[in-house]
């Protein structure tokens, strides 16, 4: 079974093909376990609050110099190897705002909500967390 293909903006340019819905850091200059220390990191420098939006998930911090650095630099290295999401950082006010969307696909939001529920299973070492059973 093929994959629908989805608009994708291209330098501004609506561009219909098939975008994959996978996260590939086979070119990557990091790891899976220094970019899981790098959010532990940047969670840690003032994350203020997670939540879904009406187009995507937004992570919300008390804005500094260090953790905007570290989010645009984070931000970057998911735009590179997830070509089905879309991250900006943007700064209001005294409030930096790390904003993510998908293209309009089951698998990729689901991938949206893993992203957006990532601060509670990261620990200060960047290392998973055991779920906690909410029963």
């Amino acid at each position: 079974m093929s994959r629908p293909s989805f608009t994708k903006r291209n330098q501004g340019f609506p561009v219909t093909e098939p975008i994959p819905i996978v996260c590939d850091l086979t070119d990557a200059p990091d790891t899976p376990a220094a970019r899981l220390e790098a959010y532990a990191r940047l969670f840690s420098l003032g994350l203020q609050s997670s939540e879904r939006t009406a187009t995507g998930m937004r992570w919300r911090f008390r804005h500094s110099h260090e953790a905007e650095d570290l989010a645009r630099e984070l931000a970057a290295l998911e735009n590179a190897c997830c070509g089905f999401m879309t991250t900006t950082v943007t700064v209001v006010g005294d409030e930096l705002r790390w904003d993510a969307t998908t293209v309009d696909d089951p698998m990729a939001q689901a991938v949206l909500d893993l992203m957006r529920e990532l601060p509670a299973h990261v620990g200060a070492a960047g290392r998973v967390l055991p779920a906690i059973p909410t029963e």
